[in-house]
């Protein structure tokens, strides 16, 4: 067996952080909660020097388990040994003669030995921290599937640590979302303006201004080894940042005297005519720059830490750091001004060829070549549209010259269109005009039903549904000149219904775009109208028929050649609610999953927020409190346009739903503040989610009688459109504002109207996520069954019970009374807290135990007042000192 390195296994000497930096230290306090923690950030972010500081400030330095990787790692049997050997020396009860099985590669023999070690740490008392450096220089695929293989089987009493220049490949998306994981990137760790200035007077005793301060922030981008070489210049002359230009500072010529002057000239001119890329590999360089061995040179530039991967669009890219592409791009034009606009337009071309449209328009605008980026727009306008790209339509029109396209209609029309689908809500008038055209339907008559249709879309996206409708009314439907416009007035038409309340008539609109798309070959609108109709259904109560037509959706995905992911990700998402909503979580997160990887890859606001929502309500039935809020708050932070807004007060009676639960009526009432939902709006289909919180609100803060009010006002205007969904929240607050009365009889049978129309359906979170008043109610009606329909009841009850996680047989009050008198001092502390939603870890603050006696306490406690979870225990609770 090879010998170890002992040194690779001690952890560097590095002074403790100068700056106290607490939000950084909020996420590495973290890591004893967590299973894995990945830092993922380049060289010179301080990822080493933030871990040290703060596994000295824990007091960790006799129990962690260090191990400096380097590319002598990258063999699955050389990994494993260090790895095992690292934990061997400070734990040998968990890692004991595992690292003889690793005489070979072998899979088998390897995964034996994790087996063994997960195993091994499932018994062992004390935690365990595990810090792994440098892993960039892991890149072996099957070591990857085995790490990831470790991370799922992982006991929690084991913390992995991940140090990374790169986001490792054995992360994956499940992994990012999962409560046991959390993710510290360049962001986290870069200085903030505030940190930057106590640095410096800590440091250096200096006092830096308001202007210096952030100068020195934007010279450095954060970066914490910039900063320290700003430093040691200011230590010599304190006037530097004053008189900074960077072709003239210190830094250009640390940059040309430390790294550039030593490089070899072929590595000089390449990086000189690199840095003009964005992004680059060795086949873009070979071709475009007529190159030869760029791959080579890349490897060697690599090796002095000189680029950093770039993993957009999935491509094994590489880019400079930005200061050293401001050092590059700077000598770049001194040395070669005159080709700078031949070879930008032979990236273009170089990327046309690729079919990425989008980078070719991008290199022909940084080429200043008008010409060519209209004739691109021209050709690839409505492909870039369907693909949801309409960014990339407005951003290349707005850089244009002026005049460039002052007689092309057809590029002003689509660039309209294009700004109202990005999110533009600007005046009208100001929407439509483009390089001196004002586009109006009177004089543009080759154009007047696009325009009209654009009028429509704008009103519609500005939440103004009326005007929207004036609109449609003035366009003939059968006319279009632009013929991926056919079909979008219809779409627009069902959606305008739908915000109206009328969903019968938004089912005829959307079948008629659908059947319109068939005709003309638009995929992005056939798959945009299933989406939609299968989202009206369920609003319906439909969900069997709208999870068929979401899977219809995702067959056609499957079986096109080109599919637009902005489509898909709604198909997905679509499916997960619908499986939330049946209680099947499991398969709700495997959809959700998929939709907030495309979401986050093509950056889509909308639903990322709505996949985060989502994401609470399956951390709320749970009963991952901290989790559940955490989302929440991600969610209405990203609502910082109209649209989003609009979108999420659509689904605000949920978010209000859940942090009454949490014991957050506060938040609740800023949040409905902020989204200016009042009672005092109008009562609208629109609206309607809104009033809902309001009502759930009132009940909270037991004002019954004026939320009774508003609530039979509600389902009065629900059951006009049938609108099964809303009707169903509204009658179980209803079951709720009456029992919390006392009227009982009439909370049954609130309840019981609720159940009648959700029979058959499906249905099933939006009752659980009301908790234990609705269960107890559904328990009496569970145990009667005078009729035929009560039977029906019975049996629907007993379904949502089981789900529910309660036991629906008769009370037993004998046995129920003294579950509670099992528990000990001790056991009856820590469920005081449980109840008051503090986590592990803070329990063990409060009690001043270890956090393994915390959770003996939470199985014991579990184990008598015979439940599964957290949720099931506060339930218990609650059911118990009612009857006491």
């Amino acid at each position: 067996m090879e010998r170890l390195i002992l040194t690779k296994l001690d952890m560097p000497n590095i002074q403790n952080n100068i700056v106290d930096r607490t939000n950084l230290s909020v996420k590495l306090n973290r890591i004893l909660k967590k299973k894995l923690t990945l830092m993922v950030a380049p060289a010179g972010y301080g990822k080493t020097t933030a871990i040290c500081s703060w596994i000295s400030s824990k007091q960790l330095l006799n129990d962690d388990i260090w191990l400096s990787l380097s590319e002598d790692e990258n063999e699955p049997d050389k990994f494993w040994t260090y790895f095992f050997g690292a934990i061997e020396r400070v734990h040998p009860s968990i890692a004991s003669n595992i690292i003889s099985l690793f005489k070979t590669n072998d899979y088998a023999q390897i995964k034996d030995g994790i087996s063994l070690f997960i195993n091994n740490s499932v018994a062992n008392d004390s935690d365990v921290f595990i810090f792994l450096d440098d892993f960039q220089c892991i890149t072996n695929k099957e070591l990857h599937s085995q790490f990831n293989f470790l991370i799922s089987h992982l006991s929690k009493s084991v913390h992995i640590i991940v140090l990374s220049r790169v986001v490792p490949e054995f992360f994956t998306p499940r992994m990012n979302l999962s409560s046991e994981s959390q993710l510290i990137q360049a962001e986290d760790l870069k200085f903030t303006q505030e940190e930057v200035a106590i640095f410096f007077n800590k440091n250096l005793g200096v006092e830096l201004s308001m202007e210096e301060t952030i100068k020195i922030n934007e010279i450095t981008e954060g970066w914490i080894a910039l900063i320290a070489l700003i430093a040691d210049i200011i230590k010599e002359n304190r006037d530097w940042v004053n008189n900074y230009h960077f072709e003239h500072s210190i830094l250009f010529e640390y940059l040309e005297k430390e790294m550039f002057d030593y490089l070899p000239e072929t590595m000089k001119n390449f990086l000189m005519m690199t840095s003009i890329f964005d992004t680059f590999n060795g086949q873009m360089c070979d071709e475009i720059l007529k190159m030869r061995h760029s791959k080579e040179i890349i490897r060697d530039i690599n090796k002095k830490k000189l680029v950093s991967y770039s993993n957009e669009k999935g491509n094994c890219d590489y880019k400079y750091s930005q200061i050293l592409l401001k050092f590059l791009r700077f000598k770049f034009d001194i040395y070669y001004p005159e080709v700078k606009n031949i070879m930008l337009t032979n990236a273009s071309i170089w990327y046309e060829e690729k079919n990425d449209i989008q980078q070719a328009i991008s290199y022909s605008l940084k080429a200043n070549n008008a010409i060519r980026t209209v004739e691109l727009l021209k050709k690839n306008i409505e492909d870039l549209m369907q693909d949801g790209l309409f960014y990339v339509v407005v951003n290349t029109v707005d850089r244009l010259p002026k005049g460039s396209v002052t007689a092309c209609s057809y590029i002003a029309i689509m660039y309209s269109f294009a700004r109202l689908f990005s999110g533009d809500f600007a005046d009208y008038t100001t929407c439509l005009k483009l390089n001196g055209i004002e586009l109006d339907a009177k004089a543009c008559k080759e154009y007047e039903n696009e325009i009209h249709c654009i009028e429509a879309i704008f009103f519609h996206n500005k939440g103004e549904i009326a005007c929207s409708m004036e609109a449609i009314n003035l366009i003939d439907k059968e006319q279009f000149n632009i013929p991926m416009m056919n079909g979008v007035t219809e779409f627009f038409e069902g959606n305008n219904y739908r915000l109206m309340g009328h969903l019968d008539k938004a089912l005829d609109s959307f079948n008629v775009s659908l059947e319109k798309s068939k005709r003309f070959a638009n995929i992005h609108l056939l798959l945009a109208s299933i989406n939609d109709l299968a989202y009206t259904n369920f609003l319906l109560g439909k969900l069997e028929k709208a999870s068929r037509l979401y899977s219809e959706g995702i067959q056609i995905v499957k079986s096109h050649g080109k599919v637009k992911n902005n489509i898909v990700n709604m198909l997905y998402f679509g499916l997960a609610n619908i499986s939330f909503e049946m209680n099947n979580i499991s398969q709700s997160l495997d959809f959700l999953l998929k939709s907030m990887e495309i979401s986050a890859h093509r950056g889509d606001a909308n639903f990322i927020m709505q996949g985060k929502l989502l994401y609470s309500k399956i951390m709320f039935l749970k009963g991952d409190q901290e989790r559940c809020f955490e989302f929440i708050e991600e969610a209405c932070l990203l609502a910082k346009n109209k649209r989003l807004k609009l979108i999420l007060c659509r689904r605000i009676s949920d978010l209000v739903r859940m942090l009454i639960c949490l014991d957050k009526q506060p938040y609740a009432i800023n949040l409905m503040d902020a989204f200016e939902v009042n009672i005092l709006n109008d009562l609208n289909y629109q609206t309607e989610s809104g009033h809902i919180a309001i009502a759930d609100s009132l009940i909270h803060q037991g004002d019954h009688d004026k939320a009774l009010d508003l609530l039979e006002k509600l389902e009065l205007e629900a059951k006009k459109c049938n609108r099964v969904s809303s009707l169903l929240n509204i009658l179980i607050l209803e079951a709720l504002a009456n029992t919390k009365e006392d009227r009982k009889d009439r909370a049954i049978l609130k309840l019981k109207e609720a159940l009648r129309l959700a029979y058959g359906k499906s249905f099933c979170n939006t009752f659980l996520i009301y908790g234990q008043p609705v269960a107890e109610m559904l328990a009496v009606i569970k145990f009667k069954k005078e009729s035929k329909e009560s039977r029906f009841l019975s049996e629907y009850c007993y379904k949502l019970l089981k789900d529910y996680g309660q036991q629906p047989t008769k009370i037993k009050s004998s046995k129920e009374h003294t579950l509670l008198e099992m528990l000990t001092n001790r056991e009856n502390e820590v469920l005081n807290y449980l109840c008051m939603g503090l986590s592990n870890a803070e329990i063990m603050d409060k009690m001043c135990v270890s956090i393994n006696t915390v959770k003996k306490h939470i199985q014991n406690i579990f184990q008598k007042l015979e439940v599964e979870n957290r949720v099931q225990a506060l339930q218990a609770t609650g059911r118990l000192k009612t009857i006491n």
